[in-house]
């Protein structure tokens, strides 16, 4: 079984588009829905080794689910596939089994039952093969020269070999011998090619032929399976898949070239058709999903079976380069206002300069500059990569340059009531800002999209609040601010107090109640005394109320006994009267 836990995403049927990588994503017109291609910046980069100027370089067949017709909420079985590189990926949807060739310029694949040949700096690609027959598992020679491959053009199963145009093609054996789903495997030499076999029906070894179709000898013996072989850089040793350690499973193991010290990788790896690395210090496999899903995922361990490492899910296949003939620049950017630090590291070949153009007249050399620019804006960064030979390759990149947004807002309250002012709030160098605010009220409008300058809010009760302000820009950079204010009971005085003579002993009362800020309450309790007893009444929306039918004598009066209401707090010393005929608080009938 796998012995080494690994981080797994936890919803499986998001949609992932590669975005990471130089070229351009994968589009997919189809509506298809891709449920195992992850970012390659950081997957591939863990499966890749490095030392000088030599780099593996990995790449791998992706699972994915085609559906045109709209897909599943979730898809555990995917029915496409295409190829994955650092910096170049297939079409689909039915392209598998990658083998580079050993500069790494070219990669050779099964699509579409066909043997296909790409470039994969250009994209151009050559069907070599080219016939109604099913070609299958195509094998780059270490010397560059040839391909093999496993067909059923004759009247079997067979393992051929032919130039890397297609041409040449030779039958070295089948003979009921030779598993469709043989992927072979070239001695460093190119001398012997190793593959799946059955001599004994039912049996599953491991045999091997001279690349001349001579020399034909079975290396494994054992009744458990023995499949998918890969020979070491140094031809010393052959990694493989087993069940002889473990019942109903296929677990990494290693041997000598000739078939003899047969050894178990690591404490029980699950795992098949293992590839090793072109520097001899990691194997690449494909593992069971810990999820449990029907396609495999591809890890990685050192050469002694320690050290495993999950590199990407929905895969299989894996293949490596040493990327000897490639100059492929690539590089990230980091930027944090208007400063721009960039990594170069991720470029492939042996380059002897790096050559920055910043895009606003700025240059530089080296793996990773920073750069600051002197305003915002979209800039193209373009990195030319030269090699020692003075070939020369350019990449470039629109890098957008972004000052985050300024939060900011006042809050002047009176009583209970606030006033939000947030036209402080700007954007330096972009436009389509979006705000939310937070009142800090529970369950008052919180955390709503607003689009005026201003807002007012009274809040129901006194206590102490912490108003809040996200603020979003059009490059998704977010700034906050927020302010805690303690608000009181507010103050309510009578603003108005008028008496009007309805008839010859008969006087009608008029209160107006204002807050603080003389604005109208309304739902106030007003009460008043007339000499011969108490009356009320309850003010309106403007915050006025009338007590009628006020029996008065000769020099009688109204006095404003009381104002309640829940909100505000009765405070008769600001009680007022704008026509002057009161004090606020007591009238006095006077017959005109």
């Amino acid at each position: 079984m796998l012995t080494s836990p690994r981080p797994r995403t936890a919803m499986r049927t998001v949609m992932r588009i590669i975005t990471d990588m130089p070229m351009s994503p994968i589009h997919v017109a189809r509506a298809a829905c891709l449920v195992a291609i992850v970012a390659l910046s950081g997957a591939v980069a863990a499966a890749q080794t490095q030392s000088g100027a030599t780099r593996s370089v990995l790449a791998y067949t992706a699972s994915y689910c085609e559906c045109s017709g709209g897909c599943p909420a979730f898809c555990a079985s995917p029915n496409a596939s295409l190829i994955v590189t650092p910096f170049w990926h297939s079409t689909g949807p039915s392209d598998a089994s990658p083998s580079w060739s050993p500069d790494g310029t070219l990669i050779a694949f099964t699509s579409d039952r066909e043997i296909v040949v790409a470039d994969v700096t250009s994209g151009a690609r050559v069907n070599v093969t080219n016939t109604a027959s099913g070609e299958y598992e195509p094998s780059w020679s270490p010397d560059g020269y040839r391909i093999a491959f496993v067909s059923d053009r004759g009247a079997e199963t067979a393992l051929y070999v032919m130039n890397t145009n297609g041409s040449g093609v030779v039958r070295l054996i089948g003979d009921g011998l030779v598993r469709s789903s043989s992927r072979s495997t070239w001695s460093p030499d190119s001398t012997v090619i190793g593959f799946d076999c059955q001599v004994e029906i039912g049996n599953d070894d491991i045999c091997a032929i001279a690349s001349d179709g001579s020399n034909f000898r079975r290396l494994t013996y054992d009744a458990a399976p023995d499949v998918n072989p890969t020979w070491s850089p140094d031809g010393q040793r052959i990694a493989f898949a087993t069940g002889r350690f473990a019942a109903d499973q296929l677990q990494l193991a290693a041997m000598n070239a000739d078939g003899s010290d047969v050894s178990r990788l690591g404490d029980g790896i699950s795992g098949w058709r293992p590839a090793w690395s072109t520097d001899g210090t990691q194997i690449a496999f494909e593992g069971p999903s810990l999820g449990g899903y029907s396609p495999p995922d591809v890890y990685t361990i050192n050469a002694d079976g320690s050290g495993m490492t999950f590199i990407v899910e929905y895969a299989g296949s894996p293949s490596w380069t040493s990327g000897s003939g490639l100059l492929v620049p690539s590089f990230t950017t980091s930027c944090n206002g208007l400063t721009c630090s960039f990594d170069a590291s991720g470029s492939v070949g042996t380059i002897a300069n790096y050559t920055w153009d910043f895009g606003d007249g700025g240059s530089a050399s080296g793996i990773t500059p920073i750069h600051t620019y002197a305003v915002g804006g979209s800039k193209t960064v373009a990195l030319t990569t030269t090699d020692e030979s003075g070939r020369s390759r350019t990449m470039s990149v629109i890098v957008r340059l972004n000052l985050p947004p300024v939060a900011k807002f006042t809050a002047a309250c009176d009583g209970l009531t606030c006033l939000f002012d947030w036209t402080g709030t700007s954007d330096p160098d972009g436009t389509g800002l979006s705000i939310w605010f937070d009142w800090g009220s529970p369950g008052v409008y919180n955390w709503v999209t607003v689009s005026a300058s201003s807002a007012r809010l009274t809040y129901p009760a006194p206590g102490t609040y912490t108003a809040g302000i996200r603020v979003g820009d059009d490059s998704g950079a977010m700034a906050t601010a927020s302010q805690t204010f303690t608000l009181g009971t507010p103050d309510m005085h009578v603003g108005d107090l008028d008496l009007t003579n309805t008839g010859q002993n008969t006087w009608q009362a008029t209160i107006a109640i204002h807050d603080a800020g003389h604005q109208p309450v309304s739902q106030a309790t007003v009460t008043i005394s007339t000499g011969g007893g108490t009356a009320s009444c309850r003010t309106d929306l403007p915050g006025r109320c009338v007590v009628s039918n006020i029996r008065l004598g000769q020099k009688g009066s109204v006095t404003v006994k009381n104002v309640t209401q829940t909100r505000f707090a009765y405070k008769p010393t600001s009680n007022h009267d704008p026509d002057g005929d009161s004090n606020g608080t007591v009238i006095v009938a006077s017959r005109q």
